[in-house]
């Protein structure tokens, strides 16, 4: 190839980050591969990027089942379709070619040119930081009124519409967003404990009121919300609903069925844990690093919803409070719940639904048909006959047992050694 004609423009390349920096540094020339007449970058320069790319994100190994050859990722890099594409094969030479003057000076080739590469050990060390300071920031600094906790969640949750389980054009079968139709007549279910005969009695004469969330004026705090903020909590089982509770053996638990009366808009933590961005990352983009912790770290985010609070800690709802409260009321468009699993009960899931959805004051702004517009109503409702009183027996608890040597746990031990699933 001749050095004159060295050249590459911003149409031959398929990644859209990389053809804007091509657009942006480039100066109108030749193509030497399209032979269009467009703004270009010379081989050398693009060669160079390639090679900033690859030792940030890419490390040598000698296990075939791990890693690939150099042009499957330079074209991978470059969103080029076929290894054998005529610009991989000249970017890859430069990568691999030294110069008889760099050699005789000590130098080497900056990469192997039958060598193997894979993806490096990424732990989302910067999206941590940021979770941590939200956390002290809200817990000991402000809650309300914190601009720097507003700002995390925004980072946070920014694109999460785009995230699905698998890489398919249902938005609603396998998206972290859902929607809950109430047509699908989903079972819903709430619980409350009996301390006596008269608790239950009371229950089963007005059902609808005392299983439904409590008003305001009782509202107390949980997990996803503060006292005097009403919510629905629910499962979609009776035993998780139950076991939520964590009732004494020999106490009593009542619960009943619950049911939409309109669609509603939840965020699914579950889904998260196996989710990905459909949006492309481009390894030639300087926030990529940082991208990929945020895709890592929400995928563990459900782990930090979910897991349980110990008696007299409960200042420590106060991370999910508020997470809900931006969920509910700053996110647009906003949420009507969430759901996630169940610490009490393995492979149950938990709904928790916001006040707007079960408040009579709101109803009217999200009433879907065949609803009167004018007729206030909640979002979810109590269906008739559907109590059952559930004497508890025995509880099980299951537990994993390891050494202790007193030393402090790997605060990033929850991610595997080597990132096999990223989705760029």
């Amino acid at each position: 190839m001749d050095d004159q004609d060295a050249v590459v423009c911003y149409g031959c390349v398929g990644d859209e980050y990389l053809k804007a920096l091509i657009k942006n540094e480039g100066a109108s020339a030749k193509c030497f591969y399209c032979k269009k007449k467009r703004k270009a970058i010379t081989i050398e320069l693009l060669s160079d990027w390639v090679a900033d790319a690859m030792w940030s994100f890419f490390e040598n190994t000698s296990v075939w089942e791990r890693g690939d050859e150099l042009n499957f990722h330079v074209a991978e890099m470059l969103g080029c379709d076929d290894t054998d594409d005529a610009l991989v094969g000249d970017v890859c030479g430069e990568l691999v070619t030294c110069s008889h003057w760099d050699i005789r000076q000590g130098g080497e080739a900056r990469f192997e040119e039958f060598g193997l590469y894979m993806p490096r050990q990424l732990r989302p060390i910067e999206a941590e930081r940021k979770w941590q300071d939200f956390r002290t920031g809200i817990m000991h600094k402000s809650r309300f009124f914190n601009q720097s906790g507003k700002q995390f969640l925004e980072w946070l949750f920014g694109s999460i519409d785009s995230f699905r389980n698998l890489r398919t054009s249902d938005l609603n079968e396998d998206a972290v967003v859902r929607t809950l139709k109430a047509s699908d007549c989903r079972e819903l279910f709430r619980a409350r404990e009996c301390k006596s005969l008269d608790d239950a009695r009371v229950i089963a004469i007005n059902p609808a009121e005392k299983l439904a969330a409590p008003p305001k004026e009782k509202a107390r705090a949980g997990r996803m919300n503060p006292e005097g903020v009403p919510v629905f909590y629910g499962a979609f089982d009776r035993k998780t609903c139950v076991a939520e509770l964590r009732p004494a053996i020999g106490g009593s638990v009542i619960s009943g069925q619950f049911r939409l009366t309109r669609d509603l808009r939840v965020l699914d933590f579950q889904r998260l844990e196996d989710a990905y961005e459909h949006a492309p990352l481009s390894l030639f983009d300087p926030e990529c690093r940082l991208k990929m912790e945020r895709r890592r770290f929400l995928r563990t985010f459900h782990q930090k919803i979910k897991s349980p609070v110990l008696p007299n800690q409960e200042h420590e709802y106060l991370t999910t409070q508020v997470i809900a409260e931006y969920l509910s009321t700053q996110h647009t468009p906003r949420f009507d719940g969430v759901i996630f699993s169940s610490a009490q009960n393995s492979g149950g899931l938990n709904i928790v639904l916001f006040a707007h959805v079960i408040s009579m004051e709101s109803a009217g702004e999200v009433l879907r048909p065949p609803h009167d517009p004018n007729k206030p109503t909640r979002g979810i409702e109590y269906v008739p006959e559907t109590l059952v009183r559930h004497k508890i027996k025995e509880v099980d608890y299951k537990f994993d047992d390891e050494g202790h040597t007193g030393n402090d746990v790997d605060p990033f031990g929850q991610y595997p050694d080597h990132d096999d699933d990223w989705d760029w």
